[in-house]
């Protein structure tokens, strides 16, 4: 049977036919390897597009990651100057509070003083009362009178001193 089919192939192909199949086959091939080739250069060409154009996002991302540290060192000179800032108000806070320990205990010595004052002066009045009483002699009203203008006199510059201790902290 295989002879018979040979035969038959023999007879359908004719060596013409063949030649003829076989140049169209080849002419196919061409064009596909042209379209081949033609796809490969579109590819190519495409390809050198795509890589021009991540280039261009590289070099932008590069333009934004040097923009970034400036930001970063900006934000790295904010911080510094915040605890700079920071230190200032705690050594302010700090002077001021010791300051206003300082001018309390200061107004509390001259209330003090003040107290002591306002006693004595309250015994001087006792005592001139009894002078009224007893009507005293020349020497002593004298000495007592001496007595309450230096008394008065330091209850004034006390006064005074108060005074300007006030407005000096406003």
């Amino acid at each position: 049977m295989k002879i018979k089919n040979n035969k038959k192939v023999e007879a359908v192909f004719k060596e013409s036919h063949v030649i003829i199949l076989l140049e169209d086959m080849r002419d196919d091939i061409k064009l596909i390897a042209e379209g081949v080739s033609g796809l490969r250069e579109e590819m190519d060409r495409r390809f050198e597009e795509v890589n021009k154009k991540f280039e261009q996002i590289d070099r932008r991302f590069e333009q934004i990651d040097r923009r970034f540290e400036q930001i970063d060192r900006r934000f790295e000179q904010m911080d510094e100057r915040f605890e700079q800032s920071d230190a200032n108000f705690k050594a302010i806070f700090k002077y001021q509070s010791g300051f206003s320990d300082e001018v309390h205990g200061r107004f509390n010595q001259i209330d003090k003083r003040f107290d002591q004052l306002d006693s004595e002066l309250a015994e001087i009045k006792e005592e001139l009362k009894k002078i009224d009483k007893n009507k005293v002699d020349v020497k002593r009203f004298n000495l007592l009178e001496k007595r309450v203008i230096k008394l008065e006199r330091k209850l004034e510059k006390h006064k005074i001193a108060r005074k300007r201790q006030v407005e000096s902290r406003k």
